[in-house]
C-alpha cells in the first residue's frame, strides 16, 4: 500500500518560508528539527493523523553534505527561485515496502532514487533519493519513504487545524506520471494536467490547496 504522506515547501530560510505561509494562509508553522545527513532543517505541522506539511531549507549552521541535498536544494535554478519566493518543491508518499515501490517505479521507466536511512532527533525513516537530489519526472513524481511499522510523526506534531484539500501537478510527463501511479497502486491521486512551460520555467509545477480552520482556503504555488 502506498499513500500520500506530506507536502514539502522549499524556502531560502525557515524564516522566509514561515513568513510566506503566514502572508498566504494566516498561520505560523511550528519548529521541527535538523536533518544531519542532508544539512537541512524544517518546520512542520500535522494535517491529519498521518499527513503533514513541511517547510524545508538549508541549515546555515551545518556543512554541506558530500552529496546533493534532497528536493534539489543545491541546484542553482532552485536556489534562485527560492531566493525570490518559497514554493512547493515536492510531495511525498509513504509505503511499508520501499524497496518494492522503487522497483515498481523502475518497471515503468521512472527513477525515484535509491533508499537511504535518515533521522531527525528521535525519528528514523528510509526515503528514496535520486543521485541528483531531484524528485523524478522533473518534480512531478512523489518522493517515496518508509516509516517504521506502526509509527508516524504527524501524531506528535502540533495540529493547527489545516487540512489538505487538493494537490495539482502541471507537467509535460502526464502519461508517465499516471503510469507510475498505476504501478505503485496509489489510490488517492493528485490532479494532473499536461503543461509545456516556456524555457527557464520548471518543467513540472505543484500547487497545494489547504482548508483553513476558519473554513476558508488558501493555495500555495
Amino acid at each position: 500500500m502506498i499513500r500520500f504522506d506530506h507536502i514539502v515547501i522549499g524556502a531560502e530560510s525557515l524564516e522566509s518560508g514561515n513568513r510566506w505561509i503566514r502572508q498566504s494562509c494566516g498561520i505560523d508553522i511550528p519548529a521541527g528539527g535538523r536533518h544531519l545527513h542532508m544539512a537541512t532543517h524544517n518546520l512542520v505541522t500535522a494535517t491529519g493523523q498521518d499527513t503533514y506539511l513541511e517547510v524545508i531549507a538549508k541549515d546555515p549552521e551545518m556543512a554541506a553534505p558530500k552529496r546533493p541535498r534532497w528536493f534539489g536544494l543545491d541546484d542553482t535554478f532552485v536556489a534562485e527561485r527560492l531566493a525570490a519566493s518559497p514554493y512547493p518543491l515536492a510531495w511525498v508518499a509513504s509505503t511499508d515496502a520501499l524497496d518494492a515501490a522503487c522497483a515498481r517505479a523502475r518497471s515503468v521507466g521512472v527513477d525515484v532514487g535509491r533508499p537511504l536511512s535518515m533521522s531527525r532527533d528521535n525519528l528514523r525513516w528510509r526515503i528514496a533519493v535520486r543521485d541528483d537530489g531531484f524528485p523524478g519526472l522533473e518534480g512531478a513524481a512523489p518522493m517515496i519513504m518508509e516509516w517504521p511499522t506502526g509509527t508516524h510523526p504527524a501524531r506528535g506534531m502540533t495540529d493547527l487545524g489545516i487540512r489538505l484539500r487538493r494537490i495539482s501537478i502541471a507537467t509535460p510527463h502526464e502519461d508517465r506520471l499516471i503510469a507510475l501511479f498505476d504501478a505503485l497502486g496509489l489510490a488517492e491521486r493528485p490532479d494532473v494536467t499536461t503543461a509545456f512551460p516556456d524555457p527557464g520555467v520548471p518543467a513540472s509545477r505543484l500547487a497545494v490547496e489547504l482548508l483553513l480552520p476558519g473554513g476558508g482556503t488558501c493555495v500555495l504555488s
